[in-house]
């Protein structure tokens, strides 16, 4: 009934929700609630190849762009807003995408385990933040009413014109979602951090030798 509350919702479902999922990186206790022949399944063969290929960052961004914005389509748009069924579509490829996308740039493992560089998860996570802000800043910025259709359901608010209720929905898939992809970079230097002070603590030093510390970090 109203553009800036379906945004609102997509936006929990797309980004906020498996942003914070994948920030806690249940990796071991998703493996541990998995039945034993399905968590067979997932780490069969077939489906390493499937995340190698489509789980490296750039392409995981790519996926997440084409999935968000193929829903902001007006056509796509008014269609799912009409059949119950393909509206469920739009939630679950939302949250599918969403979860594969910032798990890609959220893992916290070292390039050996995760299969890419922290600066490539890092730069997916961040760049990835342009191609939707031009298209958020579009649908913002119009003086055309692309989502008239509302208006067929009866809008909930009738005292928001429609272009305002689509600026509205343009800020919101504007502004929170870059906040989240400005947060990957610290997240990420923070995973670097550890990274390396593990790697330090696992160096053996030779018997006899003498180790010169500089504490520059403060650390």
């Amino acid at each position: 009934h109203m553009f800036f509350l379906n945004r609102t919702q997509q936006v929990a479902l797309g980004a906020f929700a498996p942003f914070l999922i994948a920030l806690g990186w249940p990796r071991d206790a998703f493996a541990a609630g998995i039945p034993a022949p399905l968590l067979g399944l997932v780490a069969g063969r077939r489906m390493r190849a499937l995340r190698r290929n489509f789980g490296y960052p750039p392409t995981a961004a790519l996926l997440w762009v084409a999935v968000t914005d193929l829903w902001l389509i007006p056509s796509v748009h008014f269609a799912a807003m009409l059949d119950p069924l393909l509206y469920q579509v739009m939630n679950l490829t939302m949250i599918a995408a969403g979860l594969w996308f910032w798990s890609s740039v959220l893992d916290p493992r070292p390039r050996a385990e995760a299969g890419s560089s922290y600066l490539t998860r890092m730069a997916s996570g961040f760049l990835v933040m342009f191609p939707q802000i031009l298209v958020a800043s579009t649908i913002a910025f119009s003086a055309t009413d692309l989502y008239a259709f509302y208006a067929l359901c009866g809008r909930l608010f009738p005292g928001i014109s429609p272009l305002q209720d689509q600026l509205g929905g343009g800020i919101i898939q504007w502004f929170p979602p870059g906040a989240l992809n400005t947060a990957v970079l610290f997240v990420q230097l923070g995973a670097i951090r550890r990274s390396e002070d593990k790697a330090s603590r696992e160096i053996k030093v030779p018997e006899g030798a003498r180790v010169i510390e500089a504490r520059w970090t403060g650390r």
